[in-house]
């Protein structure tokens, strides 16, 4: 198997991939014993990690390609597997990173941490999507001749469970950024002011009826921040 092109670049991803993970390994050691990260060694794991994906699309399908083809179909798949990384990978790396930092915060503070965070990531997102839907198409005219053979190679039908797939994403994210991020921004700046009104009330001798209706308020908004779908 090492022996032949497709071999020796499958050997160099693994290399890559176990130099990379030492490397964040090591990011790790020196983040808990300074308390600060390392610009340089993370620019250095983004390199490793842009020349996997070169491994990756030159041990590819695209690969395969006549000589004057080749070129352009690496190219278009590595592009291409940049993408999903800048979409599929930022969300898993919110999802396997930030979200368990944050489960152990107040549910406010989650709330308003998340609705920071996502604008920064989602010009990410989008120039993945965007390049995905770009070198997508590219990649497949390389590997398909006609539209009848997305219905009757193996190739076809993996792309069109694919393109289901990157559908039904695209709608959840539509559905998030237009729907969800909204409400949950306007109930977690609702939740704040109640709460900084109702801790200022507080300092008071005795609880008064204003100051009831405004934990009762603080009540009903906490229920909503934890069920964002809901009326905000």
């Amino acid at each position: 198997m090492l022996s032949g092109h497709f071999g020796l670049w499958w050997l160099v991803r693994m290399l890559l991939l176990g130099l990379s993970l030492l490397l964040l390994l090591s990011g790790r050691l020196v983040r808990q014993r300074t308390g600060s990260s390392n610009r340089w060694l993370a620019w250095v794991v983004l390199c490793f990690g842009l020349t996997v994906l070169i491994a990756q699309a030159l041990s590819s399908h695209a690969a395969a390609q006549a000589s004057d083809k080749v070129t352009v179909a690496v190219l278009a798949d590595w592009l291409h597997l940049v993408a999903a990384s800048l979409w599929v990978g930022g969300m898993l790396a919110i999802m396997l990173s930030y979200v368990p930092v944050l489960s152990r915060a107040p549910l406010a503070e989650r709330a308003s941490s998340f609705v920071t965070l996502l604008p920064y990531y989602s010009p990410w997102a989008l120039v993945g999507v965007v390049l995905m839907a770009v070198t997508g198409p590219l990649s497949a005219t390389f590997q398909l001749t006609s539209w009848a053979q997305l219905l009757s190679t193996a190739y076809g039908n993996v792309l069109l469970l694919k393109i289901l797939l990157v559908a039904g994403m695209l709608l959840l994210s539509i559905y998030q950024i237009v729907v969800l991020r909204p409400r949950i921004r306007a109930a977690a700046s609702k939740y704040d002011s109640i709460t900084a009104r109702l801790e200022t009330m507080q300092s008071s001798p005795a609880p008064d009826q204003g100051q009831m209706q405004l934990a009762e308020q603080a009540k009903q908004w906490k229920a909503r921040l934890a069920q964002p779908t809901g009326d905000c």
